[in-house]
């Protein structure tokens, strides 16, 4: 039997090895330190060659030999003669195969591509190692970028219903701009925290901006229940510490008896439980003569335009930046909202309602597509 190798590292290495994975500007190298930390660590060489995705005789027989013999310049590649290796059709058929899929499709055992990851698995596909720059020339080439994904509960949605309710809320707001003698608003709660949401931001290559953040266990937030006038632009709102069937009760009595005590009302709601509770169905039912209650599908809080508006919001009041207290944020908010229902300001969050063609009999529509009240 072989005997077993000593993957142990002095003091001195450890710190050279350490050193080069956080300040050596070739890729490379970086990526081979790596692999001889995780050998000094304790990982066996088949885990090592795995996270790296090279094979196992490259890691101990490679490697390691030639950090042995020559520390981190040895972990360097040579200059090769000749012109640079480019990217042919197989190579870039690989790259469009593999960079939409999960690594562990092909399995590995990490989540995410990353350059150095995707041009080891094509150079062990293809034999063309293709170097950096002229990677991410492809890639440009290829309009990819790195970017963070966004979460979609699309999968779960029923296409059917979600395609008759498009049609159904294009159809109201179509009469609305007609000037039909109804008031369409869609109904909605989102929650702000003392932690403030992130968004994108100007700040200086290599230096990425610093957003204070609140300690553990200081996590603050209050409730936003909103009701958005979709031909108005303009929106009713309460807030309350917590988010249950009295506090939605609240917010209708609030938005049915004091906001809009008369006329007929179209109400645009989505599947939320604490919606469709019990109290707050019988609620709802107490105004049934004049209003419509529109269910969105299951998943569907995409075609509640007052998710937008929820964005805007939080743009304005609290992104990037760490308030006092939670009151401050409420404080924000209410500024944004009260704008909001100011016409003479320009602080306002508007929709863009043109279209071509207007139906008529829209409230008859309602009456004949929609569940009552209590269906669930």
């Amino acid at each position: 039997m072989p005997k077993a190798r000593d993957y142990h590292l002095s003091e001195e290495d450890l710190v050279t090895i350490e050193k080069a994975i956080h300040q050596d500007k070739r890729p490379k190298v970086r990526v081979r330190c790596s692999a001889i930390r995780l050998l000094y660590l304790g990982h066996k060489p088949e885990q090592v060659a795995e996270m790296q995705a090279v094979s196992k005789p490259t890691i101990y027989g490679g490697w390691m030999d030639r950090w042995i013999y020559g520390k981190v310049e040895g972990l360097a590649n040579k200059p090769k003669s000749g012109r640079p290796l480019k990217a042919d059709d197989e190579y870039s058929l690989a790259l469009e195969e593999v960079i939409d899929k999960a690594p562990s499709d092909f399995g590995y055992d990490f989540a995410i591509w990353t350059i150095d990851r995707l041009r080891a698995y094509l150079e062990k596909k293809t034999k063309i190692d293709l170097s950096e720059s002229r990677f991410r020339a492809l890639l440009k080439r290829k309009r990819y970028r790195y970017r963070r994904p966004k979460q979609d509960l699309g999968y779960l949605q029923d296409k059917d219903a979600k395609a008759e309710a498009v049609q159904l809320l294009e159809e109201l707001k179509k009469k609305k701009v007609r000037g039909d003698d109804f008031k369409l608003i869609f109904m909605d709660e989102t929650t702000v925290t003392l932690d403030p949401p992130l968004r994108a931001c100007w700040m200086k290559i290599g230096q990425q901006k610093r957003i204070p953040a609140t300690r553990p266990g200081e996590k603050q937030k209050r409730h936003i229940f909103g009701g958005y006038n979709w031909l108005e632009d303009t929106i009713t709102w309460t807030t309350a510490l917590i988010k249950n069937s009295a506090t939605i009760i609240s917010f209708i009595e609030e938005l049915l008896v004091k906001q809009y005590p008369n006329g007929r009302v179209v109400l645009v709601l989505d599947n939320a439980s604490s919606q469709k509770s019990a109290s707050a169905l019988a609620a709802l039912s107490l105004f049934e003569q004049r209003v419509m209650i529109i269910w969105l599908p299951p998943y569907c809080s995409d075609l509640n335009p007052i998710e937008r508006f929820w964005r805007f919001l939080k743009d304005r009041t609290c992104a990037n930046k760490l308030e006092d207290s939670i009151d401050e944020v409420v404080k924000s908010v209410e500024k944004i909202m009260a704008a909001q229902n100011n016409p003479a300001t320009d602080l306002r969050y508007i929709f863009l309602k043109t279209y071509d063609g207007l139906l008529n009999d829209t409230w008859k529509l309602c009456r004949d597509c929609v569940k009552p009240i209590g269906a669930l």
